[in-house]
């Protein structure tokens, strides 16, 4: 589903953010990439969603060579990827509701398929109580989730979560990593960047170390490894 062939990813500012990278993610693997804030998790989510083009090497998503992707075939590719960030980036003037609505409405979605499709989500998710409300009157977790649900209501086949827990309090980390493993058992591909360390730990799903844009640990029973423990390992 996602196949990394000696990838590298330079900015035109010089940084290299990935270097020689491959790597290959099966259809509804559940993966870990973990490293040192600069190391490049985030440069390879931008290159599966498509935000950026490797600068030698090849990306294949859903088989397909994105560097070869005609502008009008990307914003077909990234309804079936379904992206969460760490700060949320909800529209503060929008309900809940509205938000999660709004995924569906810049693809041209009817009134009826919204009012069909944003009701089920949020319920998958446990909202079906705050779909009136605003951002500002939602906790971090209770946010986190109408990002899930307006990730999730396009039905993608994979989902990408960049530090989803980074905001939130140990208890909520475990409820919302909760919600992806559920999400991953129902056969969506589920790729999380974070720094968290317990998360990890506890979940012990595949494990990607990248550290200084290389992968330098590949681990099918999970666990956390810092950039140095990889390198030794």
């Amino acid at each position: 589903m996602i196949k990394f062939v000696s990838v590298g990813l330079t900015y035109p500012n010089l940084v290299n953010c990935l270097r020689n990278v491959n790597l290959h993610i099966q259809k509804q693997e559940f993966v870990f990439v973990v490293g040192p804030t600069g190391g490049g998790k985030s440069s390879l989510m931008k290159l599966i969603y498509r935000d950026a083009i490797p600068t030698s090497g090849k990306v294949f998503v859903f088989n397909k060579d994105i560097a070869k992707m005609r502008i009008r075939e990307i914003p077909f590719h990234r309804r079936r990827i379904g992206v969460i960030f760490q700060d949320f980036l909800l529209l503060p003037h929008k309900t809940a509701f509205e938000n999660i609505a709004y995924a569906l409405q810049i693809r041209g979605a009817s009134g009826r398929q919204i009012g069909q499709l944003v009701p089920e989500v949020m319920d998958w998710v446990g909202l079906t109580k705050r779909q009136k409300s605003y951002p500002h009157q939602l906790s971090g977790g209770e946010q986190q989730r109408v990002c899930i649900a307006r990730a999730l209501v396009n039905k993608p086949d994979i989902l990408l979560a960049d530090e989803p827990t980074g905001n939130l309090d140990p208890d909520t980390s475990k409820e919302i990593m909760d919600l992806l493993v559920r999400i991953n058992s129902r056969g969506t591909t589920v790729v999380v960047a974070t720094h968290d360390e317990n998360v990890v730990n506890d979940y012990r799903k595949r494990t990607i170390v990248i550290s200084q844009g290389q992968m330098i640990a590949d681990r099918t029973e999970g666990g956390y490894l810092n950039a140095e423990e990889a390198a030794n390992a």
